[in-house]
C-alpha cells in the first residue's frame, strides 16, 4: 500500500481501518480479482471471517473481519498478488509489521501478525471504527482550533512513544492518521518506518 494512497470502496463511505485513505488509486482487474476472491463470509487462514471491505490502497485491500478465535473484529491488510513475488514490497511488509509491534500506545494502531492464505500476504491489526484525518479535512474543511489542537496533542504522544523504542515513522500525513467514532487520533501505517537502532541515519 502507498501508505495511504487509497479510496474508500463503493459501498462505504466510512473508512474504519489503517493506511487506506486517500485518492487516485484505479479499480484495476488485480483489485477485483481480490475483491472476489475474500469476498464477504470468506475464511482466511482458518480464523478470519471477512466481513467487508473497508478501504482499498496502492498496494493492496483492506477487510474487516472477525476473527474467529478471540471473537472480535479486526483489519485485515491483504497485499496485491501481483507486488507478492516483489521481496522490497515483503520486506516493507515486515518491516511495517516489526516496527510497529515495537510501539504499545492508545494513540498507535497496533499490529498483530503476518499471514498468508492461498498464496496471498496479509497483515492484522486493530480495527478502527472510524475516518482518517485526510478524509475529516475534505469533507468537512478547516477545523475549530481546538479539536486540531487536540488531534496534533494525540499525535505527538503517539510519536513520543515510537521515538521512545527508536522507531521513526517517515511517512505521518493526515491519511495515516485515523480518527475514531470517540475522536481519539491513532497514527498507522508504519510500512515505511526506520528502527534507529539499524540505521544510524534516516533519509
Amino acid at each position: 500500500m502507498g501508505a495511504a494512497d487509497g479510496v474508500p470502496p463503493e459501498q462505504n463511505g466510512e473508512a474504519s481501518t489503517p493506511s487506506l485513505r486517500g485518492r487516485g488509486v484505479a479499480r484495476t482487474e488485480t483489485y477485483v480479482e481480490l475483491m472476489e476472491r475474500l469476498s464477504p463470509g470468506t475464511l482466511v487462514a482458518g480464523r478470519y471471517r471477512i466481513v467487508s471491505i473497508a478501504g482499498v490502497g496502492g498496494m493492496g485491500v483492506v477487510y474487516r473481519a472477525r476473527d474467529e478465535e478471540l471473537g472480535v473484529d479486526v483489519a485485515v491488510k491483504v497485499l496485491r498478488q501481483d507486488l507478492g513475488s516483489d521481496q522490497r514490497v515483503l520486506e516493507r511488509f515486515r518491516s511495517e509489521l516489526l516496527s510497529a509491534r515495537q510501539v504499545t500506545h492508545k494513540n498507535v494502531v497496533r499490529l498483530h501478525d503476518i499471514g498468508e492464505h492461498e498464496g496471498m500476504r496479509f497483515l492484522t491489526m486493530d480495527y478502527v471504527e472510524g475516518r482518517s484525518l485526510s478524509e475529516i479535512l475534505e469533507r468537512e474543511g478547516p477545523m475549530a482550533l481546538d479539536r486540531a489542537a487536540g488531534i496534533v496533542r494525540q499525535v505527538a504522544e503517539g510519536l513520543q512513544a515510537a521515538h521512545d523504542k527508536g522507531i521513526v515513522h517517515r511517512d505521518l500525513k493526515p491519511g495515516n492518521i485515523l480518527i475514531d467514532a470517540a475522536g481519539n487520533a491513532l497514527i498507522t501505517d508504519f510500512g515505511v518506518a526506520r528502527s534507529l537502532d539499524r540505521d544510524a541515519l534516516t533519509r
